[in-house]
């Protein structure tokens, strides 16, 4: 990762942080839709403490061991579910009991940081996510979706996602999206009214 890169990532994952912080408190249950290397899995663990709950899913292996190592590394609270599947299995996965209990669902897309960059994530399988994500958000809760443009398949997931958020019922949630740079990574963020 050049700095650059670097320097977008920690500006794009601080300004995600804030917006989650917002809104998300101790005892909420919450979504991290692609753990990763688990910076936020460990965000949204801190923010809803002991009492609260993080439902976290990825498709690699090496993602799921990476965010238990870094909940390990950061004292989090041990209030993590990890599921080794595909994000857009949420809605197979957790039990229909949360339907609008949810208060949070964060994506961030595209492929795990040094790793296989084949192993992406893509339009549709985001889409179904992001839809079914929108089923056990609560009122006023949000689903927020960090976008990455930088590789063939994130311009394509990109393309599809904007698509899609148009077609969203505009009195049934509030959209935000947030963008810099045209070829940095930008935030889309769905409020449930």
């Amino acid at each position: 990762m050049s700095k650059k890169d670097f320097t977008v990532f920690r500006k794009t994952t601080k300004l995600v942080h804030h917006f989650i912080s917002a809104g998300v408190t101790v005892a909420d249950t919450v979504i991290d839709a692609t753990c990763g290397n688990g910076y936020d899995t460990v965000f949204l663990s801190k923010l809803v403490k002991e009492k609260g709950k993080v439902f976290a899913f990825d498709v690699q292996e090496k993602a799921i061991q990476a965010s238990k190592k870094e909940l390990r590394f950061s004292n989090a609270n041990e209030n993590v579910e990890f599921f080794q599947t595909c994000h857009s299995k949420i809605k197979k996965t957790i039990s229909p009991d949360y339907k609008g209990k949810i208060k949070c669902a964060v994506f961030n897309l595209g492929y795990l940081p040094r790793s296989d960059k084949k192993i992406v994530t893509s339009s549709e399988t985001s889409i179904k996510a992001i839809s079914d994500c929108l089923e056990f958000i609560m009122p006023n809760g949000l689903v927020i979706v960090t976008v990455y443009v930088g590789h063939e398949e994130g311009l394509r997931e990109s393309k599809a996602i904007d698509e899609y958020i148009k077609s969203l019922d505009k009195k049934l949630y509030k959209l935000r999206i947030i963008r810099s740079e045209i070829d940095e990574p930008y935030i889309l963020c769905i409020i449930k009214l």
